[in-house]
């Protein structure tokens, strides 16, 4: 639903999250105000949401990055503040996206560090714990290696040990016992 430059006022509709098979919401280039409602994020098969050039104010919905489908995502130009969510589609969003709005911080803008809020503190843990997992993840994956490599180089050399070294000169000798010859280790005759 492509509703840009259409001379809108007032705020964003919250009943806009129930049209669940919307693929396209662009409610650019308006004169939209108040804040992003929470329940966009109930447009699960949205594509393309466009809310750039208004007088949007408050924060951008944590909720948004439940939007498994978005890959394309513009807030330009408004009045935007605190934390950019982390999270799903958000991750690939570049910092155009976001530019415009003076009060924005997170992956995209180095002013993160100067603001201290609830959700800035929230975006911070939540990253502390994705780089303790990404660690994690590396550390078993290198043990893992380790202990794989360690399990092939012991059969190696048990093999070799076996073959080559412990029985380079014995041979083996049948008796033809009833189910079968029977072996028995012997060592050569000269």
């Amino acid at each position: 639903m492509d509703l840009s430059d259409n001379h809108l006022s007032g705020t964003i509709w919250p009943e806009l999250g129930n049209l669940k098979d919307l693929i396209l919401l662009d409610l650019s280039g308006n004169n939209l105000s108040g804040t992003i409602p929470v329940e966009l994020s109930g447009m699960k098969s949205l594509e393309n949401l466009d809310l750039s050039h208004n007088n949007l104010t408050g924060t951008i919905p944590t909720s948004l990055t439940g939007l498994n489908f978005l890959s394309s995502f513009s807030v330009v130009y408004n009045d935007l503040h605190d934390l950019i969510p982390l999270g799903g589609q958000f991750l690939t969003f570049l910092s155009t996206c976001f530019e415009g709005n003076r009060g924005l911080c997170g992956e995209h803008f180095s002013t993160c560090s100067d603001q201290r809020s609830p959700s800035l503190e929230l975006g911070n843990s939540i990253r502390r714990k994705k780089n303790k997992s990404v660690i994690l993840g590396i550390a078993i994956g290198i043990v893992s290696g380790a202990v794989l490599i360690l399990a092939v180089a012991y059969i190696f050399v048990d093999q070799f040990w076996n073959a080559v070294l412990v029985f380079p000169s014995t041979r083996f000798e049948g008796d033809g016992g009833p189910c079968g010859e029977h072996f028995q280790l012997s060592k050569p005759t000269r």
